[in-house]
């Protein structure tokens, strides 16, 4: 039954490396598609659950920014809204 003993154990342990190989690599992959998921989850925003309000996504994020309208001035003093004496940079 052991005639050729080495064979087998070399059977056995490459078998055992690819079922290895196979965990792992599956292990990453589950890994990268749940930073792909939390990553869409940002991107397109997400509805209210129990317990949790409406988180918007980032297209919404940008058109609250565009409708805020600042105006910039170039050139003009900078006016701090704080007297921090001479320590303020």
């Amino acid at each position: 039954m052991f005639d050729n003993f080495e064979g087998w154990t070399t059977r056995i342990g490459a078998v055992l490396a690819a079922v290895v190989a196979i965990f792992v690599a599956l292990r990453g992959t589950a890994a990268l598609i749940g930073r792909m998921q939390h990553f869409l989850d940002d991107w397109f925003g997400e509805e209210a659950r129990d317990g949790k309000p409406k988180t918007p996504g980032v297209m919404e994020r940008l058109e609250a920014l565009e409708d805020r309208k600042v105006t910039v001035c170039v050139g003009c003093p900078l006016v701090e809204d704080h007297d921090h004496g001479d320590t303020s940079l």
